[in-house]
């Protein structure tokens, strides 16, 4: 299993390692990945956000298994990119999940407040 830690690009680094070894231990095995890595891994051999937020968010492998299983958010409100993956998650049937201050609760859609703020414009909607 693939988990991709959701994250802003300006996200304290020290909060988004604790989330990492929080999700490693609540998914014994799983390969936990932050959105900062993917994005110099992939980001320059797609080209553009459109094509990577696609790719992260509904993509998959040559052998046809999904690019990421889970999407883990660390915040309510998300930026565009972010919101974009999680959009293409949740129609492709993947699970997102918010997970903060210890707790973790799945996403089961995502709403448009601001859509002029590309910082933290969209709103995770737990069930």
């Amino acid at each position: 299993m693939r988990i991709l830690i959701a994250h802003a690009k300006g996200e304290d680094p020290a909060e988004i390692d604790a989330l990492v070894k929080e999700v490693q231990e609540a998914s014994p095995g799983a390969e936990v990945i932050k959105a900062s890595d993917e994005w110099q891994r992939s980001f320059s051999s797609l080209g553009s956000w459109g094509a990577w937020t696609s790719f992260v968010g509904g993509g998959r492998d040559v052998n046809g298994a999904p690019t990421y299983d889970a999407y883990v958010c660390p915040r309510e409100y998300v930026g565009k990119a972010t919101a974009q993956i999680i959009e293409t998650a949740l129609a492709s049937g993947r699970n997102v999940i918010l997970g903060m201050k210890g707790e973790f609760n799945p996403v089961s859609s995502i709403i448009a407040e601001d859509p002029d703020s590309w910082v933290a414009g969209w709103k995770l909607v737990t069930e």
